[in-house]
């Protein structure tokens, strides 16, 4: 692992892989592995909803199904993103100020002629 500086001051580590790939290529197993993580914690992330269910799901469906790992976190990646509701934007906490609706002169006339409220 390798510590490093970023530009707050803030440190964090990064790891490095090179060591337990000496040749220095990466196998294709462990990259598409590597690619499926990241796109179950970004499901996690945008969906609120666990990563370890998500990645349960996904084995489930491949296991069932003749999908790969990939194939299938894929498919219910799209599925939880197409059911996904909108939420409504939030209402402001202060109570929205209605004035009183003043009706047009037409309606105002025909209540005067009836001898209504708004005839005064």
């Amino acid at each position: 692992m390798k510590e490093e500086n970023n530009t707050d001051g803030l440190y964090y580590l990064k790891i490095d892989a090179r060591h337990y790939f000496p040749d220095g290529k990466i196998a294709r197993d462990v990259l598409e592995a590597l690619r499926c993580r990241q796109y179950a914690e970004v499901l996690a992330f945008y969906l609120e909803c666990d990563l370890d269910d998500i990645e349960k799901q996904a084995r489930r469906l491949a296991e069932s199904t003749a999908l790969s790992y990939s194939e299938a976190l894929h498919k219910i990646g799209g599925d939880m993103l197409r059911s996904k509701q909108e939420k409504p934007a939030p209402l402001s906490l202060w109570p929205i100020r209605q004035e009183p609706v003043r009706p047009n002169r037409a309606a105002r006339r025909a209540a005067k002629r009836k001898g209504g409220r708004n005839g005064r």
